[in-house]
């Protein structure tokens, strides 16, 4: 029976080991990505950032595409969120971009520089207090 619950145990650090995530918290960060080659050197490449939320999952366009690998992201609603990129490629003489067949995302280890997936967390700060004076 021991040897059962110290097995369980191992078994299930690993789980939580693998499903390890980094939060952090602010108002803004800059998001950096690798660049994607294009296909053809005619080709012109951009990207368009996503911010998903942790709760419905859905990601939602943040600005318009760029052509750069990083974007300077703000938060303005509270919450827990992650960061998507999707590549778009425009091939010459067309005016419809092709969009990568998926969204790479922070929260998928595989997508991530360091395979430890990250979110973000918002809240906005309380007010200041004010009155101050010694107290009798």
């Amino acid at each position: 029976m021991k040897t059962l619950l110290i097995t369980l145990s191992i078994v299930l650090l690993a789980a939580v080991s693998a499903n390890a995530q980094t939060w952090h918290t602010a108002n803004q960060v800059t998001l950096a990505w690798s660049a994607v080659a294009p296909i053809q050197p005619t080709d012109v490449i951009t990207y368009q950032v996503y911010i998903k939320d942790s709760v419905s999952g859905t990601p939602t366009a943040y600005g318009a595409p760029i052509a750069g690998t990083q974007q300077l992201v703000q938060f303005t609603a509270e919450g827990r969120f992650y960061l998507c990129v999707e590549t778009l490629r425009l091939p010459q003489g067309e005016s419809t971009p092709i969009p990568s067949e998926r969204i790479a995302c922070s929260d998928v280890a595989t997508d991530t520089q360091s395979g430890i997936p990250f979110g973000l967390r918002y809240f906005a700060p309380p007010a200041s207090v004010g009155g101050l004076r010694l107290a009798p």
